[in-house]
Order: structure tokens, then C-alpha cells, then sequence
């Protein structure tokens, strides 16, 4: 198309503003993908600490009689559940070296657990304490070491420390203690019964599906109840959501701000063209192929912007990780940045950037189409 022709050497002429307009755009996209990059990757990054340890269901009792619990255990059976298991929630306290710690104390068995183990070992054939990095080196403890685990009536069962973990959410690095489920029963003194059952499915961000298997174990089971992790911490991910919600609308003022330059400098093309303007539809040129012509303009410039934004942003992204891998890990308790790249979001991001950026050329280019072809050849108005 013709129109296309002529907007490409308006822009190649003006090399200044158009470069100038391309940078705009690509900056603001960059940090627009950048943030949100790696706002998502640290979100992520807390939901799989959370649940490297929180079960995906747990199903509580109002009632329950001794073995009540395996009965369950053995009828649980789904293609979706991927791991189930008792757990026993004891209240009491550790003591090492005269030190008195109150943690989280949870007995439970670790099969199909996926923590990243620090020192040690798992071994849940012998009487092992497991507990948190952070934990351990606030007491000073080594593996090895016997740890006195106490309930509040003052039982106490010395256990051998075993192992520590990290599951980069430091709530449980540094405040929670694992002994075997045979261990929790010894000092719970209730028999066969447990807390609770912990239950891992395949997909736990599909809140629909887990919400049918609780529905579903609440039909079958008497003197039950359940919860899913996302009703336990409904609080934190509304407070995910209301901060990707205020972090997309004020980075979206950058892309605005940007249209705003594009449509500056196509408003001042547009003055200084006026004469051209002018012999254009003198030669036979319609108002509707001179609004092309500027449409053309702004969406060139924003097309070109965008693969800037392509090709910069990884860029941007590797210099990040490389800048913050030695402190991030103090500050936020991560080894490294974590991204998540989401192309879905990518892609909208894009595609509502160049709305707003043909938006922004409208303007220009419907002054530019109203030009009087007589004035604009005479008095260059």
C-alpha cells in the first residue's frame, strides 16, 4: 500500500523523533514485562514454599474413635490424590542444651514429601526429629544431637535430629520441628487418632477440583470436615491479587505516557507536513488515505517499540538476576530472582499497547485528513 510507503519515509526523515518515540514505548513495555516478571515469579516462588509443606486438602474430625483415620486413609482413592497421610498436631515445646524453644511441632510420616533437604537424612524407620535450616542454627544443634521434644503435661521423648530442611518460606525454616506420626500418638496420649489428614493432589491451583473432592469426602464421611490450602489462605492471595491489580494499572501509565509522545510528535508531523498534506490531495489523495498515513505512522512506530521489547527484555531480566543473586537471598530469603513468564499476559500486554498506540494516532491523523487542500498549499496552515 502506497500509504505505507509514504509513512515509512515521513518516519525515515525523522529519524530523531522517530527513535525518540520507539525508545519511549520500548521502555515503558520493558518494564511493564520486567515487573511483572518478577512480581509473578516471587508470587510463585511463595505459593510453592507454602505448599511444599501445607497439604492441598485437610480433612479434619468432629468426631473420632480410634483407627477412624486408616479407614479413611484406605478409602481415599482418586487419580487426582497423589499423596495422603495422617498428622498429629502436638502442643508443646523442644529443649537443647538448657535452650526452651515453643515451634510448630507436627507428627506425620515424610514419604512423597518434596523438601529440599540441607543436612542429614530422612529415615522415618527410626525416632528422628527433622526440623527447619533457620531453626536448627538458632539453637546451635548438629545432626546427631538429641533434642528433647515436651508436651504441655511435661512428657518428654529425646529424639535424634536427623535431618534439616528449607522450603524457602521462613515461617517454617525457622519455626517448625517433624517427628514420626508413632512418636506424636506416644505423646499425644489419645490412642489411635490423629489431628487431621493431610491430603496433596496433582494440580493444587485447580480450586474447582478440589473443592469436589471436599464436597465429595463430606458426603461419604461422618464427623468430618474439610478445607483446601486456598480457604486457609484466602487472606494472603487477595492480597496477591489486590497487588498484581495496583502494580498492572500503574504500570499501565507508562504505556499511556508513551502514547502520549507518539501522539506529541505525530501532532508536530503533522503541522510540518501541512504543504505536503496539501499537494497530497491536490494529486487525487482522500481524507481517508491521509488518516492511513498517519495511522501507519503511530502503529510502525509502536510495532517497532514492541520488538525492541522483545529483544531487551530477557536481556533485562538476565542483568537483574545477575545484580541481585547476592543479596536477594539475605533481603527476601530466595537463592536467586525468581521469573515466571506468563505468555498469555505477554501477549495481552502487547496487543493493548498497540490499541492504545493507534488510539493515540488517531487524533493526528484525523486533523491531518480535515487540512482544507487550497490553505494547506497557500498559506501552509
Amino acid at each position: 500500500m502506497i500509504e505505507i510507503f509514504i509513512a515509512i519515509r515521513h518516519l525515515v526523515k525523522r529519524r530523531f523523533q522517530t527513535i525518540i518515540s520507539v525508545i519511549a514505548i520500548s521502555l515503558a513495555l520493558i518494564i511493564f514485562i520486567t515487573s511483572l516478571a518478577v512480581s509473578d515469579g516471587l508470587t510463585k516462588n511463595t505459593l510453592n514454599s507454602i505448599l511444599s509443606l501445607n497439604p492441598h486438602l485437610t480433612v479434619k474430625f468432629f468426631k473420632q474413635n480410634e483407627g477412624d483415620y486408616e479407614k479413611l486413609l484406605n478409602d481415599l482413592d482418586s487419580d487426582i490424590i497423589i499423596d495422603k497421610k495422617a498428622t498429629i498436631d502436638i502442643k508443646g515445646f523442644i529443649k537443647y542444651n538448657g535452650i526452651d524453644i515453643i515451634p510448630i511441632i507436627k507428627a506425620t510420616n515424610l514419604e512423597n514429601k518434596k523438601l529440599e533437604i540441607v543436612e542429614g537424612k530422612l529415615d522415618n524407620s527410626k525416632n528422628y526429629i527433622i526440623m527447619g535450616e533457620k531453626l536448627r542454627s538458632s539453637i546451635g544443634a548438629n545432626i546427631g544431637d538429641k533434642i528433647s521434644v515436651l508436651d504441655i503435661k511435661g512428657k518428654e521423648i529425646r529424639l535424634k535430629l536427623g535431618a534439616t530442611f528449607k522450603t524457602g518460606f521462613l515461617p517454617y525454616d525457622s519455626n517448625l520441628v517433624i517427628i514420626p506420626l508413632k512418636v506424636g500418638m506416644i505423646l499425644n496420649e489419645e490412642g489411635n487418632t490423629v489431628s487431621s489428614l493431610d491430603i496433596s493432589v496433582k494440580n493444587p491451583s485447580d480450586v474447582k477440583v478440589l473443592n469436589e473432592l471436599k464436597m465429595d469426602i463430606f458426603n461419604k464421611y461422618e464427623n468430618t470436615y474439610s478445607y483446601t490450602w486456598a480457604e486457609e489462605n484466602a487472606n494472603l492471595l487477595q492480597a496477591i491479587k489486590l497487588e498484581k491489580f495496583i502494580l498492572i494499572v500503574i504500570l499501565s501509565f507508562l504505556v499511556l505516557i508513551a502514547s502520549f509522545v507518539v501522539a506529541i510528535i505525530l501532532n508536530i508531523s503533522v503541522r510540518e507536513k501541512t504543504n505536503d498534506i496539501g499537494i497530497l490531495k491536490a494529486f487525487g489523495y482522500t481524507k481517508k488515505s491521509i488518516l492511513k498515513i498517519f495511522v501507519f505512522e503511530g502503529l510502525v512506530v509502536g510495532i517497532l517499540g514492541i520488538i525492541v521489547s522483545i529483544i531487551l527484555s530477557p536481556i533485562v531480566i538476565a542483568l537483574l538476576r545477575i545484580i541481585a543473586k547476592n543479596i536477594l537471598e539475605s533481603t527476601y530469603y530466595i537463592k536467586g530472582l525468581p521469573i515466571e513468564i506468563n505468555i498469555h499476559e505477554i501477549i495481552i500486554i502487547y496487543v493493548v499497547s498497540l490499541v492504545i498506540i493507534f488510539v493515540a494516532s488517531i487524533m493526528p491523523a484525523i486533523k491531518a485528513a480535515k487540512l482544507d487542500t487550497a490553505q494547506a498549499i497557500r498559506f501552509n496552515l
